[in-house]
């Protein structure tokens, strides 16, 4: 900026909001304020944002309820309510998790294959030709037959298959040295939410958690599932938020689960869940099968804090 310039022109700074102005000896007084021509800001509605931001006094109950909040994990970040598709959430093909589980409880061992690949004089073959042409489901008479030689199957690839069962067997070895927990579990039926009507986005849920753990003879041998010594338990993570999210109570699955002749009597604990949702929209219990690792250490955490 040319100052000087601008003072030959009759140009001069602003004058400052209040100054000093000498009225005589000694004296002094104010000079007049000057007005910006600015309005005053208008009254505007205060805004819910629905989160308590007020200060609250730091009282051991305050302490305390913060320490729950933390521990309780409702948010979409846990695969207890949103179990995503991934290398260690392997998604598994049984015509009978009852059976499966009834299998696993009798002290059987579980080999995950492959899915057969269909193949002819041609080239490859779909599933719904041969349907069209013999009448038979291939796909499902293979699932099927295979739960009867204690093999459960996978829609991944035989290399794929092996990378994601060594990741599981390595993690879950891990957790079990580190936390002295097993976080291996087969998911036994999965509830698909929203969380609202008209929400496009569905999460899923695991219900029945069945601890297992990976059986690996050698670097060249295949990873078996055996039944692990820890207590099958139901997602206790779903039920809070169930209850607090949507005012939904089962109280059937809060204490021990019911059984049958041979370990869990998983159809009932569905049939417990599709009542208890089936007038929620966007709600809906499917028969799924999910190797995963999952923790509970933080809601078991969050337990011990709550009064009985």
């Amino acid at each position: 900026m040319d100052v000087k310039r601008a003072r030959s022109h009759g140009i001069s700074p602003l004058p400052s909001i209040v100054e000093l102005a000498v009225v005589g000896e000694g004296e002094a007084k104010s000079a007049p304020q000057v007005s910006l021509g600015v309005e005053e800001a208008p009254e505007l509605p205060s805004f819910d944002l629905g989160v308590d931001d007020a200060l609250h006094p730091d009282t051991p109950e305050t302490r305390l309820d913060n320490w729950k909040r933390k521990l309780l994990d409702l948010t979409k970040r846990n695969r207890l309510l949103n179990l995503k598709p991934s290398k260690t959430a392997i998604k598994l093909h049984c015509s009978d998790p009852a059976e499966l589980e009834d299998k696993l409880a009798a002290g059987k061992k579980i080999v995950v294959i492959p899915m057969e690949k269909l193949s002819g004089d041609n080239g490859a073959r779909d599933n719904d030709l041969i349907i069209e042409r013999t009448g038979e489901d291939f796909k499902k008479s293979y699932i099927e037959s295979a739960l009867g030689r204690n093999e459960i199957v996978s829609d991944l690839e035989q290399k794929n298959l092996d990378a994601g069962m060594v990741q599981l067997y390595r993690r879950s070895r891990t957790d079990l040295q580190e936390g002295g927990a097993n976080t291996l579990y087969l998911a036994l039926g999965v509830l698909k939410w929203k969380q609202s009507e008209h929400e496009e986005r569905v999460y899923r849920a695991p219900l029945i958690l069945l601890p297992v753990k990976l059986e690996r003879k050698s670097a060249a041998s295949r990873v078996k599932i055996v039944m692990h010594e820890d207590e099958t338990v139901f997602n206790m993570t779903l039920l809070e938020m169930l209850r607090q999210d949507f005012e939904l109570e089962i109280p059937q699955l809060e204490g021990e689960l019911p059984t049958d002749h041979s370990g869990i009597d998983v159809p009932l604990v569905w049939e417990w869940v599709r009542k208890a949702v089936r007038d929620v929209p966007g709600f809906e219990v499917v028969e799924e099968t999910v190797l995963s690792a999952f923790s509970f250490a933080k809601y078991l955490m969050w337990k011990d804090l709550e009064p009985v």
